[in-house]
Protein backbone atom coordinates (compact mmCIF):
# COMPACT_ATOMS: atom_id res chain seq x y z
CA UNK A 1 0.00 0.00 0.00
CA UNK A 2 0.91 3.82 -0.73
CA UNK A 3 1.31 4.80 2.99
CA UNK A 4 4.25 2.55 3.53
CA UNK A 5 5.99 4.49 1.11
CA UNK A 6 4.86 7.85 2.55
CA UNK A 7 7.60 10.71 2.94
CA UNK A 8 5.51 12.08 6.31
CA UNK A 9 5.62 8.39 7.97
CA UNK A 10 6.12 9.15 11.99
CA UNK A 11 5.47 13.01 11.75
CA UNK A 12 1.84 13.04 12.66
CA UNK A 13 1.88 16.42 14.41
CA UNK A 14 3.01 18.03 11.78
CA UNK A 15 0.01 16.88 9.29
CA UNK A 16 -2.27 17.31 12.05
CA UNK A 17 -2.89 20.64 13.81
CA UNK A 18 -4.11 21.10 17.51
CA UNK A 19 -7.60 22.78 18.23
CA UNK A 20 -5.64 25.19 19.91
CA UNK A 21 -2.83 26.27 17.53
CA UNK A 22 -2.65 29.69 16.41
CA UNK A 23 -3.34 31.16 12.57
CA UNK A 24 0.27 31.42 12.72
CA UNK A 25 1.04 28.06 13.71
CA UNK A 26 -0.99 26.69 11.80
CA UNK A 27 0.48 28.88 8.66
CA UNK A 28 4.36 27.92 9.87
CA UNK A 29 3.02 23.98 10.07
CA UNK A 30 1.10 23.74 7.22
CA UNK A 31 4.09 25.61 5.02
CA UNK A 32 6.51 22.47 6.78
CA UNK A 33 3.94 19.33 5.87
CA UNK A 34 3.81 20.48 2.36
CA UNK A 35 7.70 20.84 2.20
CA UNK A 36 7.38 17.13 3.38
CA UNK A 37 4.58 16.91 0.63
CA UNK A 38 6.78 17.99 -2.26
CA UNK A 39 9.62 15.63 -1.74
CA UNK A 40 7.04 12.01 -1.54
CA UNK A 41 7.01 9.46 -3.62
CA UNK A 42 3.20 8.66 -3.12
CA UNK A 43 1.80 12.30 -2.84
CA UNK A 44 -0.81 11.34 -5.74
CA UNK A 45 -2.27 8.59 -4.47
CA UNK A 46 -2.34 10.05 -1.02
CA UNK A 47 -3.90 13.52 -2.10
CA UNK A 48 -6.01 11.24 -3.80
CA UNK A 49 -7.65 8.78 -1.07
CA UNK A 50 -7.96 12.30 1.17
CA UNK A 51 -10.15 14.02 -1.70
CA UNK A 52 -12.23 10.69 -1.84
CA UNK A 53 -12.57 10.43 1.66
CA UNK A 54 -12.51 13.89 2.93
CA UNK A 55 -9.94 13.62 5.28
CA UNK A 56 -8.49 16.15 7.55
CA UNK A 57 -5.16 18.03 8.27
CA UNK A 58 -2.75 17.96 5.29
CA UNK A 59 -2.61 15.34 2.78
CA UNK A 60 -0.85 15.03 -1.06
CA UNK A 61 0.09 18.11 -0.56
CA UNK A 62 -3.44 19.98 0.17
CA UNK A 63 -4.86 20.88 3.18
CA UNK A 64 -8.52 20.61 3.98
CA UNK A 65 -9.43 24.23 1.90
CA UNK A 66 -7.42 23.36 -0.62
CA UNK A 67 -9.52 20.13 -1.05
CA UNK A 68 -12.84 21.32 -0.90
CA UNK A 69 -11.72 24.02 -3.72
CA UNK A 70 -10.72 20.90 -6.16
CA UNK A 71 -13.76 18.97 -5.33
CA UNK A 72 -15.94 22.09 -6.14
CA UNK A 73 -13.99 23.01 -9.29
CA UNK A 74 -14.31 18.69 -10.83
CA UNK A 75 -17.85 19.38 -9.61
CA UNK A 76 -18.04 22.05 -11.85
CA UNK A 77 -16.43 20.45 -14.68
CA UNK A 78 -18.36 17.75 -14.62
CA UNK A 79 -21.49 19.55 -14.82
CA UNK A 80 -19.96 21.71 -17.93
CA UNK A 81 -19.39 18.33 -19.64
CA UNK A 82 -22.62 17.02 -19.00
CA UNK A 83 -24.31 20.54 -20.75
CA UNK A 84 -22.08 19.97 -23.18
CA UNK A 85 -23.34 16.86 -24.24
CA UNK A 86 -27.06 18.17 -23.43
CA UNK A 87 -26.52 20.62 -26.77
CA UNK A 88 -24.67 18.33 -29.14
Amino acid sequence: MWASEAACAGQTDLFFGSPTETDRERAVRERQALGVCATCAVVDPCRDHARRFREAGIWGGENEAQRRAASRLAASAGADRELDRDVS
